[in-house]
């Protein structure tokens, strides 16, 4: 195998890898414990979710089979200069099941993250996040 077959093989092995979440943000709700998010991602330049889970006293949802909850897909999302957006739908994507807003702040001391946690037609959640 000369080194450039040798190079390509390696290419697309690594390609073909599944990637593994590199930053966690995790929140709970202002007004209830009972409201948790917790956020897997990847490092890429564009919003790469991994991992979600998504617990309130309306539903629970969750990116992968398992467990005591709904599936839902990553529909969209992005970084953004102070935060990140994330949106999830159903399994077959046909509708949002709930919309991620994350909101940071940082004045060189000290760092704040808060987020938002939209559930269409169901609640709007206040959130305290800690993450990367």
């Amino acid at each position: 195998m000369n080194q450039y077959a040798a190079i390509a093989t390696v290419m697309l092995v690594a390609m073909a890898t599944p990637a593994a979440a590199t930053g966690e943000i995790v929140c709970r709700g202002v007004e209830s414990d009972a409201i948790r998010v917790t956020l897997g991602f990847g490092t890429l330049p564009v919003l790469s979710v991994i991992s979600a889970r998504i617990e309130t006293q309306e539903a629970t949802y969750q990116l992968s089979e398992g467990g005591n909850a709904d599936l839902i897909r990553f529909g969209d999302g992005a970084f953004l200069n102070d935060g990140l957006i994330a949106r999830f739908t159903d399994d077959i994507v046909n509708e949002i099941l709930a919309e991620l807003r994350i909101v940071n702040m940082d004045d060189g001391r000290h760092f704040a993250s808060v987020g938002l946690l939209r559930l269409p037609g169901k609640a709007a959640h206040a959130l305290v996040c800690e993450g990367p």
